[in-house]
């Protein structure tokens, strides 16, 4: 990626593990339409899976049942944490405007998240912010990549920032 796309963004690693998407080490993951749609089917599918399983556990006697009424506030704000519905969709750059992919059977909560997404990305003129960003970008023959102190990568932008800091815009 050029340097000077994204001021202020470092790139911790360029790649990124399947299994570190959900361990929190990183905020985007960039790929394609189809790994995308697939890390998300596969997390979806393994929250209900592993969900479902946690409560057949916890309800197959009286000690997991009281266990359970004990864990419930906390099992309550790990559920509210891990709602994807609260996102409503993931934002598809690429294109002259904004564009939030919302899942296919998404839910009235979903839709609601997903225009208060646009909203703020709107508000926060992203699509402006990147098209600039992009235009001011000097090409990689120019300007090698940037290393930080330490040889990691950076990305030179607020791009991402302003985004995250516009919504908590999130994406698996």
């Amino acid at each position: 990626m050029p340097a000077g796309l994204f001021p202020g963004i470092s790139l911790g690693r360029a790649y990124v593990e399947g299994r570190d998407i959900g361990a929190g080490t990183t905020d985007v993951v960039v790929c394609d339409g189809f790994v995308g749609n697939v890390v998300l089917k596969v997390s979806e599918g393994l929250a209900k899976m592993l969900s479902a399983e946690l409560r057949e556990a916890l309800m197959s006697s009286p000690r997991s049942k009281l266990g359970a009424w004990l864990l419930k506030p906390a099992l309550s704000r790990m559920k509210t944490r891990l709602d994807y519905t609260g996102y409503g969709g993931a934002l598809l750059l690429g294109v002259n405007g904004v564009c939030i992919i919302c899942h296919g059977s998404a839910t009235a909560r979903s839709i609601h998240s997903a225009i208060r997404i646009a909203k703020q990305i709107v508000s926060a003129d992203v699509v402006e912010a990147i098209r600039s960003s992009i235009e001011q970008a000097p090409s990689q023959d120019d300007e090698d990549e940037k290393k930080s102190s330490d040889g990691k990568m950076t990305l030179d932008g607020a791009v991402l920032n302003g985004a995250r800091e516009a919504g908590g815009i999130r994406q698996f």
